[in-house]
């Protein structure tokens, strides 16, 4: 199954799905699910490393249950005040988070970008989960469901490119969930990404990648003047799983490879452990590795203790195998231990983000604060020519960081 066959495949679905998924009711003014998927990947695909980009343009983003601005104001109050900032809110919450933003602004110029959501009533939920090779049927008083709420992971949307004077934003088919009306076969399931088709961004357009991943499970960088994409191993057998759901033939690492290889204009892809589930406490690469420019590249090292669980050594395993993979690239590689306490409570330091000041020419970096962990020390960043700007965040109980919530688009 080659990239295009898989698009063409994945967008006759949709066009099943919309007959009866139409007659089950949307959010008003929502996805609609009544038009096939974009799937137009970019002809001459360019990324930029994070580090490198200056976060003229920056993605947020709400879901319903939030309310409010509360994970997303210490971000919005750190950024510089030259950013733009496009935050995608719920419709029913636009007016409220307009009125926040005029009763307590923040420096940076904010622009809301309204999204519709499905509405019930579904009645077949189904996960996609890396260590099964079928689709698992779920209930919903037993799922959270959460993306009926929308998303606060910007980062989990999108890869972004530049194809000529077009932003790009590459988004998975599919991250986690699909719903369906009571009867639903594969073939009439609806991902859980369908709201990104219609979303507008200014000299931007979405391109839905046949593939089922998060965006901080795809790393982009330049190490020894090669471009090489770095791709966690749940991809491979997610995207596995939903083929053979849809009785496609199973797509392996090389064809997965060829498909993100092509799509973010890569001279090298590299997927990682694909015949092993990610460790459950680092199943995104964002929260185990952090590129600094340079060919230089943070990689946290889990340091086991006697009364550490086995989720903790597996990530230690998972992280030393990572190691011998970056240096194989030529990175030259800043080890930054881990206590396994805070990899257990999900209290990634390298789940930051880090750009180039536009002003200053500085490299900066927006590293979290969890609570009731100690601050993690900025000494390695300082050392790599980052001014560390640090940011309180509770995402560590939702298994999230700050890299987790924004998207820095250029």
């Amino acid at each position: 199954m080659n990239s295009s066959a898989c698009a063409e495949r994945l967008a006759a679905i949709l066009l099943l799905a919309a007959a009866p998924l139409a007659a089950a009711g949307c959010a008003p003014g929502g996805p609609g699910f009544d038009s096939p998927r974009p799937g137009r990947l970019p002809e001459h695909p360019v990324f930029q490393p994070e580090p490198s980009r200056a976060a003229r343009r920056v993605l947020l983003a709400v879901r319903s249950t939030d309310g409010d601005l509360s994970w997303q104001r210490p971000i919005l109050e750190r950024l510089p005040r030259y950013s733009k900032v496009e935050l995608l809110v719920p419709e029913e919450l636009e007016s409220r988070i307009r009125e926040e933003l005029l009763s307590r602004p923040v420096p940076p110029s904010v622009e809301i970008v309204p999204y519709g959501r499905p509405a019930p009533p579904w009645s077949a939920f189904f996960l996609l989960l890396p260590d099964r090779d079928r689709l698992v049927r779920v209930l919903p008083q037993d799922e959270e469901l959460a993306f009926l709420h929308g998303t606060r992971w910007a980062q989990d949307l999108f890869e972004v490119v530049r194809d000529g004077a077009e932003l790009v934003l590459l988004a998975p088919w599919v991250q986690r969930h699909l719903l369906g009306p009571p009867d639903a076969a594969p073939g009439r399931l609806v991902p859980d990404t369908a709201f990104v088709d219609h979303l507008r961004l200014p000299g931007a357009r979405v391109a839905v990648l046949p593939a089922a991943f998060n965006g901080g499970n795809v790393v982009a960088d330049v190490v020894g003047g090669r471009r090489v994409v770095i791709v966690g191993g749940d991809a491979v057998r997610k995207t596995r799983t939903l083929a053979r759901a849809f009785g496609d033939a199973p797509p392996g690492p090389a064809e997965l490879a060829r498909l993100f290889g092509r799509a973010l204009g890569a001279d090298e892809t590299v997927i990682l452990d694909p015949g092993r589930p990610q460790p459950a406490l680092l199943y995104h690469l964002d929260q185990v590795i952090l590129p600094l420019g340079e060919d230089r590249i943070a990689l946290a090292l889990p340091q086991v203790g006697p009364g550490d669980p086995p989720a903790v050594r597996d990530a230690a395993a998972f992280a030393v195998r990572l190691r011998s993979r970056l240096s194989r690239l030529g990175y030259r590689i800043v080890e930054i231990p881990v206590s396994g306490a805070d990899l257990a409570a999900y209290r990634h330091p390298l789940n930051a983000v880090p750009y180039t000041d536009a002003e200053t020419g500085r490299r900066t970096l927006l590293l979290p604060r969890f609570p009731g962990g100690a601050a993690f020390d900025p000494a390695p960043f300082a050392e790599a020519g980052y001014r560390v700007v640090e940011v309180p965040t509770a995402a560590s109980d939702l298994k999230g960081g700050v890299h987790c919530l924004v998207n820095v688009l250029e």
